[in-house]
C-alpha cells in the first residue's frame, strides 16, 4: 500500500487511469479523471496515520452509528504506523 501510495504521489492522472481497468472508467475517461483529481489530495502520501485524521474518522463513525462512544475509545491504540514507516524506509528514494 506504501509502495502504491509514493507512486501515486509521482505519477500523473493520465498514468493513474493507465493501469485502470476499463471496467472501472465505464467509457468516460474525462469523468474518471475530474475525480481523481478531486480526491487524490485525501490520499495519504506515506500510508502514516496522524492523531487529526483518526479523530475525524472516529467523529463521523460517532455520528452516523451510535453504537460508537468516542469517550470510551483510546484513539491511540486504534492505530500504528510502524508498518508504513517500515514500507517507507524501503521504497521511499
Amino acid at each position: 500500500m506504501v509502495r502504491a501510495l509514493i507512486w501515486l504521489q509521482r505519477a500523473s492522472p493520465e498514468q493513474v487511469l493507465a493501469t485502470v481497468p476499463p471496467e472501472y472508467v465505464l467509457n468516460n475517461r474525462e469523468a474518471y479523471l475530474a475525480s481523481y483529481n478531486k480526491v487524490k489530495d485525501a490520499f495519504s502520501p506515506d500510508g502514516q496515520f496522524n492523531e487529526a485524521g483518526a479523530q475525524n474518522t472516529l467523529k463521523y463513525l460517532a455520528a452516523f452509528n451510535p453504537a460508537v462512544k468516542p469517550a470510551e475509545i483510546k484513539l491511540a491504540q486504534t492505530y500504528d504506523n510502524s508498518y508504513a514507516q517500515k514500507a517507507l524506509a524501503k521504497y521511499k528514494r
